[in-house]
């Protein structure tokens, strides 16, 4: 029965060396391989222990027997190869070298001891029924066995040096890899302790340690590592996972996913996660607050290789920072810091959000208010005081919040606009108009505001569509000084179009001729005929029709446009003055206007020139008119090009005159030939007798200085004899004509009276 039983233990171990090397080889590593190198060389062990006890010749019964001890050796080489390859320590050439030299003397030896007996005698042992071979040694024997020694020493050292080294994640690996070794080392002390009896335990029981060590590298230790790992893992990684398999039952959940869900129960948790998420069969991204945190949250479903769905895995990301530095970043971008309120962007998107409210059934107004002159302001009293009537401001509005639902914000500069209900518009006006900010001196200043408004009758318009509405009837405010607050109306919306038209086509209507100058006569009051006329321009637009200066001056002032108008009225005058010398029907002068922006973009003086003698026109029939607040900013500039002109032979009219603050000291600066007053200024100055002093004084003295007089804006029979009341010269206005084209310019010359 023993005999069987060892028969079968032997046929096993040889199929498990046969799997096992298999398994070994097919990793196709240097690890794998060395393993499939000691698998086969325990079997060659266990073979020629098998045919020691089999075979009943003495000869090689004694024969196997020194063959067992040469295997050993083998077995016991690539087990420290094995070893120093598991252990990851960088193998010694010199003496790997010296060991493998002394198993092919060892095995040698133990080849040839029958015939020599070096190592010891044989003697047949017997034991449950079988019979076998020993070596009973010889104080020869004590050199293999030192090498043995030296060989398991070295695996020992090796382990016990990676054991001292590694994290203890991965400790577990060389500890039961140096207790494999340390029972090697026990089973040959005591194999040799029983001089050799028990000698045929070794074969079978070193096999058995050898295949350990493929259980120890690819079975226990890494899921041992693997567990160790996973659970560092857990308590480490930031990101909860919580994984359920196809029946919702919960396989895995870390540290982090638990700490999530008050219950740690495993359905209570899969409870908590599909009432929070509704789960569709794909992979979803949702953001959840969970205990004051926010989350990003990740499902995905998992499937095999044939497409079954196998698990659900949840990977909570913490992203509570990168919410509040967006937040923080969102609130800097649509935030005024200053009046610690909404900025334009921060505004409209409140506002959005409101107006998006269905169930809100409010009729709101966007108002926006302005403070006048806020640029004057700033340059008046200071950038400082300037923000102190801002912050000011943002405090009147925030002392409404809590009378009413609002939404406030500086949307541009010096400017502040409001979402309120329709019917607190007034008071909103009403609070504004009482805003007083305390002056370096301690002193109250009233701040006056304009205010502008548009009722939302329709919230699906963007919000942007009404901010422009409010903001048109914001300027028409500005214009009206008699009222604080204008509601938007179709009227200022066509006043704005007819402005947009103009922008758009300005550029180009120069080039198209869409410009043409009419002319405005002038009467010579002594002799009673037409001596002059003024030019002035007009802009037949295609869709508009005939526009004034008035609508688009400022347009191309606002541009620096201007320029280029004022070269093209200039010529346009000049050729005329020599259409009308060609045809022999008039020969007074034509008067152009030049701004003190002509003055300071570009060499006037060059420019005329140019003119009279391109169209070969007697200069003194170009007469130039200056406005005595061209001095402002450019005396200099504007002197020395008059003087110029005047060198050259041009009259200089002085235009506007009475308008500033310095006129008197205007005629000492400029040099001029004409001086040209405006009947509203005559008037002022005769509602009582010294009036009639001061306006006869100045009168006397343009005179004195050898200038003439222009009196323009004459609009009655009592100004033309005002006019000659004071001497007056030359003059123009509705009373004898309004600007008219030139063809009707000339019939009024021939047919004036």
């Amino acid at each position: 029965m023993g005999y069987i039983f060892s028969i079968s233990v032997l046929i096993l171990l040889f199929c498990l060396i046969i799997v096992i090397s298999f398994l070994s080889f097919k990793k196709k590593t240097h690890l794998g391989n060395l393993q499939g190198d000691a698998l086969i060389a325990c079997f060659l062990l266990l073979g020629s222990y098998a045919l020691n006890v089999q075979i009943d010749k003495i000869e090689a019964k004694e024969i196997f027997c020194s063959l067992q001890f040469v295997f050993a050796d083998m077995m016991l080489f690539i087990t420290l190869l094995l070893v120093y390859e598991i252990a990851e320590r960088k193998r010694n050439i010199i003496a790997i070298s010296i060991l493998g030299v002394g198993q092919i003397i060892d095995a040698t030896i133990f080849l040839t001891n029958r015939s020599h007996h070096l190592w010891g005698n044989y003697s047949i042992s017997t034991g449950r029924n079988i019979k076998y071979a020993v070596l009973v040694p010889k104080t020869g024997l004590l050199v293999s066995i030192i090498y043995v020694f030296i060989m398991l020493s070295l695996m020992v050292f090796a382990l016990l040096v990676k054991i001292r080294k590694s994290s203890k994640l991965y400790r577990t690996r060389y500890v039961e890899s140096l207790i494999i070794v340390l029972l090697m080392v026990a089973l040959l002390i005591y194999s040799f302790t029983q001089s050799g009896k028990k000698y045929g335990l070794f074969a079978p029981i070193a096999t058995v340690l050898v295949l350990s060590f493929y259980y120890v590298s690819y079975c226990a230790s890494p899921l041992s590592v693997l567990k160790q790992i996973s659970s560092f893992v857990d308590s480490n990684i930031l990101d909860g996972i919580i994984i359920f398999d196809h029946h919702g039952k919960l396989l895995r959940a870390n540290n982090n996913a638990v700490s999530l869900f008050e219950s740690k129960a495993e359905m209570a948790l899969k409870d908590e996660l599909l009432k929070k998420f509704q789960l569709e069969d794909k992979e979803t991204v949702v953001w959840k607050e969970i205990k004051q945190n926010h989350y990003e949250i990740h499902y995905k479903p998992i499937y095999d290789d044939k497409n079954i769905f196998v698990a659900s895995v949840f990977t909570f990301h913490d992203i509570t920072e990168n919410v509040s530095r967006i937040e923080k970043e969102h609130k800097m971008a649509t935030f005024d810091q200053l009046s610690n309120s909404f900025n334009r962007s921060g505004f409209l998107e409140a506002c959005r959000k409101v107006l998006e409210d269905t169930e809100n059934d409010t009729t709101y107004a966007l108002l926006i208010s302005g403070i006048v002159n806020f640029k004057g302001i700033n340059s008046l009293y200071g950038s400082n005081f300037g923000d102190k009537v801002l912050i000011g401001m943002a405090e009147s509005l925030h002392s409404l919040h809590h009378k009413f639902e609002m939404i406030y914000g500086r949307t541009a500069e010096g400017k502040f606009t409001s979402l309120i209900p329709f019917e607190y518009v007034d008071t909103v006006v009403e609070e504004l108009s009482k805003l007083t900010v305390e002056g370096e001196d301690h002193s109250k200043i009233h701040i006056d505001i304009c205010n502008g408004f548009v009722v939302m009758n329709d919230k699906k318009r963007p919000i942007g569509y009404y901010y422009e509405r409010a903001l048109l009837a914001l300027d028409k405010c500005k214009k009206k000084v008699d009222t604080p607050v204008l509601e938007y109306t179709k009227e200022m919306a066509e006043e704005q179009r007819r402005y947009q038209l103009m922008r758009e086509e300005m550029r180009a209507a120069i080039d198209k001729k869409e410009f043409f100058i009419v002319l405005q006569p002038q009467i010579d009051m002594k002799e009673n005929r037409v001596c002059g006329a003024e030019a002035l321009v007009r802009w037949n637009h295609p869709i508009l029709g005939l526009v004034f200066p008035g609508d688009f001056i400022p347009l191309f002032e606002d541009n620096g446009y201007i320029t280029k108008l004022d070269r093209y009225v200039w010529e346009e005058t000049a050729s005329t003055i020599r259409e009308f010398m060609d045809r022999g029907v008039y020969d007074g002068h034509i008067s152009i206007n030049v701004s003190r922006v002509d003055i300071m973009s570009f060499d006037v003086c060059d420019f005329l020139i140019n003119l009279v003698e391109k169209y070969k026109i007697p200069v003194e029939k170009l007469h130039v008119e200056v406005t005595e607040s061209a001095l402002v900013n450019g005396k200099d500039s504007l002197v020395s090009t008059l003087e110029k002109l005047r060198e050259y032979g041009f009259i200089v009219e002085i235009d506007d005159f009475g308008s500033g603050y310095s006129s008197l000291n205007s005629l000492m600066h400029i040099p001029f030939d004409v001086v040209k007053l405006d009947m509203v200024f005559m008037r002022e100055l005769t509602k009582a007798e010294k009036d009639e002093i001061i306006i006869g004084s100045i009168a006397k003295m343009i005179h004195d200085l050898h200038a003439s007089i222009v009196v323009e804006g004459v609009e009655n029979q009592d100004n033309v004899d005002m006019i000659h009341r004071f001497k007056g010269d030359v003059s123009q206005g509705y009373f004898y004509s309004k600007p008219i084209p030139k063809e009707i310019f000339l019939e009024y010359v021939s047919n004036f009276k």
